[in-house]
Formats: structure tokens, sequence, C-alpha cells
């Protein structure tokens, strides 16, 4: 006999698009306000209707991908949060002068420990959710 999905179950391709999504708008959204920072002299000389015109939509389409993923087995603490962070440490680096141990960790050590870690992270998480004990407590495992 067939298994049926249920109307509340979750897609974790919808999850994922929607976390990728939120994730590369706030990438864009911080490192184009450090790039005004730069070239503009004034706040009210910002494109902020041009971004505003990109960045609603994106956001909007990640939060309904979010909502039609979320599912008992994903967290956004633990799954979606780790991102969105490092997204915006990687659209704020550019505040780090060229030459300063900053601008070394920000372009150089942080993206070879994410692209690293975040995979295994995202692998044990995945491999916690199949063995049905993600929501467990680390104590109690």
């Amino acid at each position: 006999m067939m298994e049926q999905k249920t109307k509340n179950a979750g897609s974790s391709l919808w999850f994922w698009i929607g976390a990728l999504t939120l994730a590369l708008v706030i990438f864009i959204s911080s490192a184009s306000i450090i790039s005004f920072i730069e070239r503009y002299s004034t706040i009210a000389e910002w494109p902020i209707l041009g971004m505003l015109v990109v960045m609603v939509p994106l956001t909007l389409f990640g939060i309904y991908c979010l909502k039609r993923g979320k599912d008992n087995v994903y967290s956004l603490k633990a799954d979606l949060l780790p991102m969105l962070i490092i997204s915006l440490f990687f659209g704020l680096g550019k505040l780090a002068p060229p030459g300063s141990i900053g601008y070394y960790w920000g372009w150089t050590a942080v993206p070879i420990l994410v692209f690293v870690f975040l995979p295994i992270y995202l692998l044990h998480r995945r491999a916690l959710r199949k063995m049905g004990i993600v929501n467990i407590l680390r104590s109690e495992r």
C-alpha cells in the first residue's frame, strides 16, 4: 500500500529553497548597505527603492517556501539560523580593511570553515532526523 503524505507534511526541497533564498537576501542586503556607506555621503542618496524592488519579493518568496516546507523535522533555530548568520558575516566582511586580521579571517579562514563544517553540521542534523532523535534532548540521547 502506498504511503500518503498528510497535508501538514513539509518538503525538504521547499525548506532549503526558502533557507537559501533568505540567506541570499541577507548577504545581498548587508553587502549593499556596506557599499552604499562607502559610495554615498548621505542616506538620502542611497538607492533604497531599487533595493526594495528586488529584496521584498525575494524575502516573501523565501518565507513562503519556509512555511510550505516547514515540518516537525526542521528547526528554524538549528537548520536556518546558522546559514543566516554566516551569510550576514560574509556580507559584512567587506568592513574589514585589507591587510588586517579581520580581513584575513573574513575572506580566507571563515569561508574555508564554512564550506567544511556547515555541510558536516547539516548532514549530522539530517542523520539525526532520519533516526528520529532530532528533537530529543542531547543529555537523553
